[in-house]
């Protein structure tokens, strides 16, 4: 009788069938997010590094009542998907988490410490059982101290390499101090502005989804960096400019040389932007100078010295603390204040839905109010409410601005410049004017608003004044916007010229498409000309206005 499992073909099913078992619980051990297959990998993305992100958590906050995975080990799951199709690879970020649930003594100890030193980046999951064990908090001060040593520091292109993800709202004076106060990636279902404490955001829904998303973009962007700079190709990047004969054809930013602020976290992309369209420009970007870099406060002031704006963006945050500083002031805070005496003008940002009232911390809180109401007091400096997609723009015109020498009227009554104040609704309407008022040699000034003005109210007010001392007028612009909003903006006009003690005149409002019949505007101690565009530009309607023009 013939027996099959003799023969040798037999012999080679029963190998075959016997390595496609051993491949298959291989790969089971493979995809596990377990401890053995992190430590197995030993090569990060980040050069240097065996992890590239070290996960510290409370095992408390892993429990579950029933046979499904703990809510961290489901977080590890989507964080690594993520990754994965964010670098599109998998496996290639390596991340380190502990999942054995046991007492730690001496040898554990030192198993997690090796780990700790062998990763580039630490993600806090922050919650009350974090908080309340010491194994945890000593993990933070044990990266906190390692990466301080490390060449790089503490900060990657002013991203903070500890990164604190909220399983609770857990107010800013609660965490630890080490994680940096520079943000916090909330993965809690409790409401902004609300007292609820909040639960961990249930992996896989849509709010959870959106939440991943903000953390994996910000891991993206500083391991991206953190590889170039481990690599030495930061230095060249951070000096590229672009060749005379490929320029831009827009290079009206030549020559002019800018500061950049040091950011939260939360508003890195938001500047990597900025710089990006300002460089488009022509204009030359400086800093953020970084804490503990060699003679940080010397180097900080010769650059601000050195640029003719200072941009700082700020907003709920107070950012990473100044060791040994006063009054828990901040690296974000030192250097505004540094700017404030340093550089000749500056332009400080926050995000126009800040509700400074409602921040959470006291002392960052307070030097925020102070600034704005410091700004709309003394007008020193812009301090400007606006939209992140709007920075660039009011920027430039910031700069155009301040770049205007201060003119005499010549005596002919002749108006030199002119402040074109209008919604972003509007914005297409401002074109022709400004191109037949550069035809007239007239300098216009354009203000682009918001449904709240109030938002840009500093850079208004210095724009208005610096109208005036040219001989000039301010028009408003009427075209898809309420008649509220338009007589909104003559009361600011009229506040401002009262408050500031300027002498003002005449104004005018542009009416544009669609058609307004029977529109008419009174206003104390002004008299309001309405230039009838509305059925397309028409230049003599501004004959009256410009006079000798």
């Amino acid at each position: 009788m013939l027996l099959f499992f003799h023969s040798p073909l037999a012999k080679f099913r029963k190998i075959g069938n016997l390595f496609n078992s051993l491949y298959f619980y291989a790969s089971l051990i493979l995809t596990e997010f377990d401890n053995t297959r992190v430590v197995m990998s030993g090569k990060a993305f980040v050069p240097g590094f065996k992890h590239d992100i070290f996960i510290s958590y409370a095992h408390v906050d892993n429990l579950t009542a029933s046979q499904e995975k703990g809510w961290v080990t489901r977080f590890h799951e989507h964080l690594e998907v993520r990754l994965a199709k964010r670098f599109g690879r998998a496996n290639l970020v390596d991340i380190w988490r502990d999942d054995e649930d046991m007492e730690r003594g001496e040898l554990f100890d030192e198993k997690i410490q090796n780990a700790i030193n062998d990763s580039a980046i630490f993600i806090c999951l922050n919650s009350v059982g974090h908080m309340n064990s010491r194994y945890c908090q000593d993990e933070i001060d044990w990266f906190y101290d390692k990466a301080g040593k490390e060449p790089q520091g503490l900060t990657i292109d002013s991203r903070y390499r500890i990164i604190n993800c909220l399983l609770n709202k857990i107010s800013h004076r609660e965490w630890n101090d080490k994680l940096g106060r520079t943000s916090g990636y909330p993965f809690h279902d409790a409401e902004k502005g609300s007292d609820e404490f909040g639960e961990p955001t249930e992996p896989g829904s849509d709010l959870f989804n959106d939440q991943m998303k903000d953390l994996v973009k910000f891991i993206h962007g500083i391991l991206t960096g953190y590889k170039e700079k481990a690599s030495g190709d930061a230095a060249e990047t951070a000096e590229e400019v672009l060749p005379t004969d490929t320029a831009a054809p827009d290079q009206k930013g030549a020559g002019v040389k800018l500061y950049m602020g040091i950011v939260a976290d939360t508003l890195w992309n938001d500047q990597q932007r900025l710089v990006t369209e300002l460089k488009e420009k022509g204009y030359e970007i400086s800093g953020p100078i970084l804490p503990g870099s060699d003679k940080y406060e010397d180097k900080l002031k010769r650059d601000l010295k050195d640029s003719f704006l200072a941009v700082h963006l700020l907003d709920q945050l107070p950012g990473m603390p100044v060791m040994g500083g006063k009054n828990g002031q901040t690296h974000q805070q030192l250097q505004v204040e540094f700017s404030l005496k340093n550089c000749q003008n500056q332009y400080i940002w926050i995000p126009k839905g800040l509700d400074i009232p409602s921040v959470d911390n006291e002392q960052h809180r307070d030097f925020l109010a102070r600034l704005e109401d410091q700004s709309e007091a003394e007008g020193n400096y812009s301090f400007v409410r606006s939209s992140p997609t709007a920075l660039s723009r009011n920027i430039i015109e910031q700069i155009d601005m301040l770049q205007q020498p201060p003119t005499e009227a010549d005596g002919n009554g002749k108006i030199q410049a002119v402040l074109l104040d209008t919604h972003v609704k509007d914005q297409l309407h401002t074109l022709e004017l400004n191109q037949f008022l550069m035809e007239k040699q007239i300098t216009p000034f354009v203000v682009y608003q918001d449904d709240n003005p109030e938002n840009t109210m500093s850079i208004f007010e210095k724009t208005l004044s610096k109208t005036l001392e040219k001989a000039g007028i301010p028009i408003i612009f009427f075209g898809q916007v309420s008649k509220d909003w338009v007589s909104k903006r003559l009361e600011h006009i009229i506040k401002t010229v009262v408050s500031k003690n300027l002498e003002l005149e005449e104004c005018a409002i542009y009416l544009a498409p669609p058609e307004k019949p029977d529109i008419s505007f009174v206003a104390p101690f002004l008299n309001v000309r309405l230039l009838d565009n509305t059925k397309g530009f028409n230049p003599d309607t501004f004959a009256p206005l410009l006079g000798g023009a």
